[in-house]
């Protein structure tokens, strides 16, 4: 995987300078997007909460060689969140893609440190990433990105098709064993402004870790989306018989072209083991409630205001509340 991290950004780096050339097919873009807030804790156990804070930054390059060939390169630039009560005070910089891809008019092959469908596919659908992330990415039941190849397949209008096989460790990490993660979906639009879409991979570690997800959404005349997400792993992390379900809930309603009423509820849980009193995951399940006011002033420009909160459901876990004013630039 060394090899191919090396080829990547070898690929990544010769589109830049052949953009630079006076083929007419060859086109370039760079990609920027700033995610940044300021919040306020509101109930007791979040009420020293008040910050202003860049919470992500992503800087890359696209280039078309063609109308087939493209590459891209992205870092994110953000806090892991995870090594420290301090982590959020830090800023550590990752690839998050470098790849190469080729499509025609049925078939998108790529290979590379890629997006993950099962991931990026509702959170294209939830639109708000700047505000919060998609279900899964947010609880860890899934890496956004991850290095590997992919395929997809459109069948035809109704159905799409995809496999992949990646490291399993996501972006953040390198592959440290020879166990790859496999998966594949399928996406469907059975009728205008509606889409399913259902997922299953698996992590053939000594516990298998198998992963089931799917959202389904419905747009009503570009003007009020309705979706809801569903996820169950079994064997989660590859401990035995330790399973993690939820679903998440949303709604989005346009008001005119600049303002968006929005609203999400998501539920965490996780089973009981066998001569346990509580879930094995208590600590982590509870539920959210996200909902505000988007203001959209052009293309780059994006703020929300908006109310956040967690309830835990262990006895002794935070039950935490905040106003959030979120904002998006992106070019």
């Amino acid at each position: 995987m060394k090899s191919l991290s090396l080829l990547i950004t070898y690929i990544c780096l010769s589109s830049f300078l052949a953009a630079q050339g006076i083929d007419s097919k060859d086109s370039g873009k760079p990609i920027i997007k700033i995610f940044a807030n300021y919040h306020h804790g509101i109930s007791d156990d979040a009420i020293q909460e008040t910050a202003f804070e860049v919470r992500r930054a992503y800087i890359g390059y696209q280039h078309n060689f063609d109308n087939h060939w493209k590459t891209a390169i992205k870092l994110d630039i953000g806090s892991p969140g995870d090594l420290s009560e301090y982590a959020l005070l830090r800023r550590y910089a990752y690839f998050k893609n470098a790849y190469i891809q080729y499509t025609n008019k049925r078939w998108k092959i790529g290979a590379g440190l890629v997006g993950m469908l099962h991931i990026g596919y509702p959170e294209k659908i939830w639109g708000h990433r700047y505000v919060m992330k998609e279900f899964q990415d947010k609880h860890k039941l899934g890496s956004s990105a991850d290095i590997g190849i992919f395929s997809q397949y459109h069948l035809n209008d109704l159905i799409t098709l995809d496999i992949f096989m990646v490291n399993g460790e996501g972006y953040k990490n390198l592959q440290r064993d020879n166990i790859y993660k496999y998966g594949g979906g399928i996406s469907l639009k059975p009728f205008t402004g509606s889409v399913a879409r259902f997922h299953y991979d698996l992590t053939p570690k000594e516990i298998i870790q198998h992963s089931f997800s799917c959202i389904l959404s419905y747009t009503i005349k570009d003007k009020m989306t309705i979706g809801a997400e569903g996820v169950y792993q079994i064997n989660s992390h590859s401990q035995e018989d330790a399973d993690i379900y939820g679903y998440s809930v949303f709604g989005l309603y346009h008001l005119n072209e600049k303002w968006e009423l929005f609203i999400r509820y998501d539920k965490l849980a996780s089973n009981i083991l066998q001569g346990e009193p509580t879930p094995w995951n208590l600590a982590k399940d509870g539920t959210s409630i996200i909902g505000g006011i988007q203001y959209h002033p052009n293309s780059f420009l994006k703020f929300a205001l908006n109310y956040q909160d967690w309830f835990s459901y262990a006895q002794n876990g935070p039950n935490k509340s905040y106003i959030y004013l979120n904002m998006e630039i992106a070019f």
